[in-house]
């Protein structure tokens, strides 16, 4: 809750939030691991690689399941610099 309560104006606050940042997303590429198959079943998989991009073909449940595994790493190792 302290981090609500900051301005995020000085560098040790943007510093702070950015470490936020870092570690939620590792957590999201982490949690992601857990019941995949129940959690992104294909037809969300799907549902989210065409929200992602519209143009592409339909996936077979192995692709869109691969295509998902490299979208969750991919949000983990981006940068959280502002």
């Amino acid at each position: 809750m302290a981090l609500l309560n900051r301005r995020f104006d000085s560098e040790d606050s943007a510093t702070a939030i950015e470490n936020l940042t870092a570690k939620l997303k590792k957590g999201i590429q982490a949690a992601s691991t857990h019941f995949f198959e129940q959690e992104f079943p294909h037809d969300t998989r799907e549902a989210i690689l065409c929200t992602l991009d519209p143009t592409k073909t339909p996936l077979t449940p192995v692709q869109s399941g691969q295509a998902i595994r490299d979208h969750l790493e991919a949000i983990g190792r981006s940068t959280s610099k502002t």
